[in-house]
């Protein structure tokens, strides 16, 4: 799981220790199994101690990159990552951003074409539809989140 958590943040009122079983829970619940490690993006200077350590506890890797250049840096960082591991994991595999950058869309859908199952949660509200187009599955964040949607569309 690749998350841009300073674009899909965690709803208010929801402890940052429930957000890694919630994302695991909805994919459980669509029937996808096997090992999920989840890596998050952003300006962790932004994050409390307290929810840095929370994430981090869950099983999160926190990957820091300061907001001033987060437009460039986070959506270039957490592309990378994902093209680096799809070297080592050929199609078919599942892979799953948390996103509502639409920057994102020409990349998941390329690997959408190469036979990658793309999963995404994203806030539907403001997403394009060229990202959501690219997806597979799509989770709307902010109840995946909370763990209330986690059946997907």
């Amino acid at each position: 799981v690749w998350w841009d958590f300073e674009d899909c943040d965690i709803p208010a009122g929801i402890p940052a220790t429930n957000v890694s079983n919630n994302i695991i829970s909805g994919l459980r619940t669509r029937g996808f199994k096997g090992p999920v490690s989840i890596d998050a993006y952003g300006d962790t200077w932004q994050l409390s101690r307290s929810t840095q350590e929370a994430l981090a506890s869950t099983g999160i890797s926190l990957h820091h990159l300061p907001s001033s250049r987060k437009n460039l840096a986070s959506d270039r960082t957490l592309m990378l990552d994902l093209v680096l591991w799809t070297v080592d994991h050929p199609p078919p595999a599942h892979l799953f951003v948390i996103s509502t950058d639409s920057d994102l869309s020409s990349a998941l859908h390329s690997l959408r074409m190469k036979n990658y199952n793309v999963l995404l949660a994203c806030n539907s509200h403001s997403a394009s539809p060229a990202l959501l187009a690219a997806a597979s599955v799509v989770w709307q964040w902010g109840k995946l989140a909370r763990g209330e949607g986690l059946v997907a569309q």
